[in-house]
């Protein structure tokens, strides 16, 4: 796991000085070209489409579902401005999104390819209860060790290595003045303190916040 990471950090820097100055067409066409086969047998298919934001959403699509495809799909969401230039701002807040998303669709390749068609998917905690929040996908063991994965990488990088800090962070159920994480506010606004679906989240994190301790992966300035 830890090559595969590593890879994936050197080939996120190679768009660095690809994307910038780039719309988002070419951008795309980067991303197929450099993280296809990032892991063995991969495919990676990338696509942008107009949205209110720029947003990343990710998509792991097992060969055990269709025998034929082994695929990770990124729809890149933009407001409708697809034909202008990239700023080098504008791609510092694109890369870290391209990345945590990274991270969270290889943490289901991990956890799918070791399993059988019989048991693929894992078993949420909890059933929706209103429109506001997928209950759920939030409540997905499977859901939750990919979103640890990330957070605690994104955590731990915000803090600059400092674990002890990070810890103080999430003991605290984090300082939003400080720290604006949208993926864990989900979870610490929606989910009771006492519940299965925290009280995994939590642990996970802590988990991997120790692993990318032991395991730094940056990504350079």
């Amino acid at each position: 796991m830890k090559d595969v990471l590593h890879e994936i950090a050197v080939r996120m820097t190679t768009l660095d000085g690809l994307a910038v100055g780039r719309d988002f067409d070419y951008l795309c066409e980067m991303i197929n070209l450099h993280f296809d086969n990032f892991i063995p047998g991969m495919s990676i298919h990338a696509k942008h489409y107009p949205g209110s934001m720029d947003y990343v959403n990710g998509q792991y699509i097992t060969f055990k579902e269709d025998p034929k495809v082994e695929l990770i799909k990124f729809d890149i969401y933009r407001p409708d401005d697809g034909d202008i230039p990239i700023t080098e701002s504008r791609w510092e807040d694109l890369r870290i999104l391209l990345f945590t998303t990274l991270l969270h669709e290889f943490r289901h390749v991990v956890q799918w390819r070791p399993r059988t068609c019989n048991n693929m998917f894992s078993k949420s905690f909890e059933k929706d209860k209103t429109d506001i929040i997928d209950y759920s996908y939030f409540s997905n063991p499977d859901e939750i060790d990919a979103f640890a994965f990330e957070q605690a990488w994104l955590l731990l990088a915000a803090c600059y290595g400092n674990i002890e800090k990070a810890k103080r962070i999430l003991s605290c159920h984090w300082e939003y003045e400080t720290f604006s994480m949208h993926t864990f506010k989900q979870y610490h606004d929606n989910f009771r303190r006492d519940s299965k679906t925290w009280k995994r989240f939590g642990s996970a994190v802590y988990k991997w916040l120790h692993f990318f301790k032991e395991n730094p992966l940056t990504l350079p300035e």
